[in-house]
């Protein structure tokens, strides 16, 4: 049970990205929520930094997918390059120290 948590945790993403997808209402307002949530994944990423990468980048694509399955209102590229762009910001926030949250 335990050496699956990423696999029972990526499904739970999937479907926490599809009610907040379902949830937005218009492209801006999705817009700017995938690229908080690409913010919130990119400091995920630099705490994860020191461990097995290959399990949290299963969760963040499958967070990403669940998105996309329920977007009725935004480009899915833009979506995408907002997401990447949101998690390189995040990631280097709090590399360069900007931003410290415990």
């Amino acid at each position: 049970m335990w050496m699956a948590w990423p696999e029972i945790f990526s499904f739970v993403v999937i479907v926490i990205g599809f009610i907040i997808s379902v949830a937005t209402r218009s492209a801006i307002i999705s817009y700017i929520t995938i690229l908080l949530c690409g913010l919130y994944f990119g400091r995920m990423w630099f705490n994860v930094q020191k461990t097995i990468k290959a399990p949290w980048l299963l969760i963040i694509f499958c967070f990403l997918l669940g998105y996309l399955f329920g977007n009725f209102y935004g480009d899915p590229k833009v979506i995408i390059i907002l997401f990447i762009l949101g998690m390189i910001g995040g990631f280097y926030t709090f590399h360069k120290k900007w931003l410290i949250i415990n």
